[in-house]
């Protein structure tokens, strides 16, 4: 596609996990519009993302911690293969994927102090 691309956020659930994320994304050259449903889960220590096959679009991460660093596995538990990392989480980062995962998404934490936050978006 050729062209600027344009993004409507059409809603979005701020409470619980696996809430619909919907999302409408324009061609600004054609008009087409693509719309997909994209879940999130907010994690504040190491959790599963998604059990079985997905793609993590991005990462937000709201509060980092001291020098927490997070590793991305595509497997149900933290081990297996490395999807990316080590990571040092940063507050107000915005990580964008687009990364496959054929078992699972799992996300660990390790680090010294704070309570980190980020938000996975997973479709």
């Amino acid at each position: 596609m050729s062209g600027n691309v344009g993004i409507a956020f059409d809603g979005y659930k701020t409470a619980g996990t696996d809430a619909p994320f919907p999302t409408t994304i324009y061609d600004a050259s054609s008009g087409d519009a693509v719309t997909w449903d994209s879940s999130y889960v907010r994690l504040t220590d190491s959790g599963a993302v998604k059990s079985g096959a997905g793609v993590l679009d991005r990462i937000a991460v709201s509060a980092a911690g001291t020098t927490i660093t997070i590793n991305i596995y595509d497997n149900t538990a933290g081990s297996g293969t490395l999807i990316f990392g080590p990571y040092v989480l940063v507050a107000g980062a915005n990580l964008h994927f687009g990364a496959a995962f054929g078992t699972g998404c799992y996300i660990t934490f390790s680090g010294t102090t704070g309570t980190p936050s980020l938000t996975a978006f997973y479709r």
